[in-house]
């Protein structure tokens, strides 16, 4: 009899650890998708209002695809790139 306890009391114990863990990691991975799709929704609109595509929405708001109107390659940088120089500096002789 106190063999069968020990099982049921240790099985018991187990289910509730594995069934918080896993509650805890489900509202966990909830809020992380809710992040990355704000994020992205916050990237696409960027480059709606940057003109780079255009969004496809239904009659909600929401984003349903989008269409690229501008070719990465003809994306304009305005910043300058130098070329690194490499010096060999001897040290001085004594």
């Amino acid at each position: 009899m106190e063999i069968a306890t020990g099982i049921i009391g240790g099985g018991l114990i187990t289910w509730l650890a594995a069934w918080w863990y896993y509650r805890k990691a489900s509202r966990d991975l909830l809020s992380e998708a809710s992040e990355l799709r704000r994020l992205n929704r916050l990237m696409l609109l960027g480059m709606e209002n940057a003109g780079w595509v255009e969004l496809t929405k239904d009659e909600k708001g929401n984003i349903l695809g989008f269409k690229q109107t501008i070719n990465v390659e003809s994306v304009v940088v305005n910043s300058q790139v130098g070329t690194p120089n490499i010096i060999d500096e001897e040290s001085p002789k004594t």
